[in-house]
């Protein structure tokens, strides 16, 4: 009967333990999400906290005492769950259950775009920017690279796998050169005029006309962006065989063309 009980509170041990530990993960995240909002509910939580410590700690103390008065063989109170034990349980179950719907609820009237207005360019980030003025891709390129016509990037950095000649070599340099350029170029045209598009709006000095002038020219010059990297990609499938292009697909994880694929005879 003692094993029983012992293996009961081991179990309830354990599983208080694995309930903690979930708990202090989902608490960690949303004071990062949220701390604003749990630190302005945070005075209304003390507030209902200590009468529940005050309530559990005296009730324990007074239970304790009838029975002790009623059993003289009462030596501890080992494995009795008091009834205030019960309700601080379930209030410390409830009082998360307040935290998440509070977070939730200040989540629902807070904007996707807090924090971004201090941003220098406000429709750019650091990353984007910094991307745009080094010729990266940028996810310009997808409607290829995911469609087996291998980037020149990548096939010079897996050039050893691929078993490139030393033509194939030279010629993917080459086009990978070309297209770094251009893109850089179109990139720094492109930040500028973001750039000068959001002066216009801090100002609150920008025309209708002047508007539609900025967003035309910003789409036509990220067209040509894209059409910049989607082009080195279709140079680059010419300079590899196919079982280059399949391996490269399985070294980028990409899927493998099947049977019916239009591209596998290629």
């Amino acid at each position: 009967m003692e094993q029983t009980s012992n293996s009961n509170s081991l179990l309830r041990s354990r599983t208080c333990l694995v309930f903690l530990g979930f708990a202090a993960i989902a608490l960690f995240f949303l004071w990062e999400e949220h701390k604003a909002h749990i630190l302005g509910v945070l005075p209304y939580v003390l507030f209902l906290v200590c009468p529940l410590m005050h309530l559990f700690h005296g009730g324990r103390r007074q239970t304790l005492t009838v029975l002790r008065a009623a059993n003289p063989r009462f030596r501890g109170d080992r494995g009795y769950l008091f009834p205030q034990e019960v309700f601080m349980k379930e209030s410390f179950l409830a009082l998360i259950l307040f935290f998440c719907a509070t977070a939730t609820s200040g989540a629902q009237t807070s904007s996707p775009y807090a924090g971004q207005e201090t941003r220098e360019i406000k429709a750019l980030s650091l990353d984007e920017i910094n991307g745009y003025l080094s010729g990266d891709g940028m996810g310009f390129a997808k409607a290829a690279e995911l469609n087996h016509y291998p980037g020149p990037k990548h096939v010079l950095q897996l050039a050893d796998q691929l078993q490139l000649s030393e033509e194939q070599r030279r010629r993917t340099k080459a086009i990978f050169e070309e297209m770094n350029s251009n893109a850089v170029n179109l990139g720094k045209q492109l930040v500028q005029k973001e750039q000068r598009l959001d002066s216009r709006f801090v100002d609150a000095n920008i025309s209708d006309a002047e508007l539609v002038q900025l967003v035309t020219e910003i789409s036509v010059t990220q067209g040509k962006l894209r059409t910049v990297h989607l082009r080195a990609h279709l140079a680059q499938r010419v300079v590899l065989t196919q079982d280059q292009i399949r391996i490269y697909d399985g070294l980028r994880r990409y899927q493998q063309p099947t049977t019916d694929d239009p591209h596998a005879g290629h």
